[in-house]
């Protein structure tokens, strides 16, 4: 444990300091294209939101497949019934955060105007 700390303390300083060969070379960004904060932020809301929409879809198609399988039978159709129902609502809640995000977003680029810009 003690080698991975002064292993990773000799590495910070070779970065940090003016004179350490990795300076030299300089840090180059991983994140092709993301080169703010706002970026970054928009990148990860859209992946999250992606995500969740899939699972919401995924989700759909097992609650059909919860009604074919009920075949009339009242209590299987009613966890069918419920299970529909948190589906539609995860997905309108999903909608709901998107639009909410892209508002303050919009509003935030209104505001302030500069060029580096919220993209959601």
């Amino acid at each position: 444990m003690i080698a991975v700390s002064v292993v990773f303390s000799f590495l910070i300083l070779q970065v940090a300091l003016p004179g350490g060969a990795l300076a030299a070379s300089g840090i180059s960004n991983p994140l092709k294209g993301i080169n703010s904060i706002q970026d970054f932020i928009s990148v990860v809301l859209k992946f999250f939101v992606n995500l969740l929409a899939i699972a919401g879809v995924l989700y759909i198609i097992w609650t059909g497949f919860l009604f074919v399988k009920a075949q009339g039978n009242p209590s299987e159709l009613t966890v069918a019934r419920k299970s529909f129902l948190n589906a539609v609502i995860g997905m309108a809640i999903i909608l709901g955060a998107w639009s909410i995000a892209t508002l303050i977003a919009n509003t935030i680029n209104g505001i302030t105007s500069s060029s580096s810009s919220l993209k959601l």
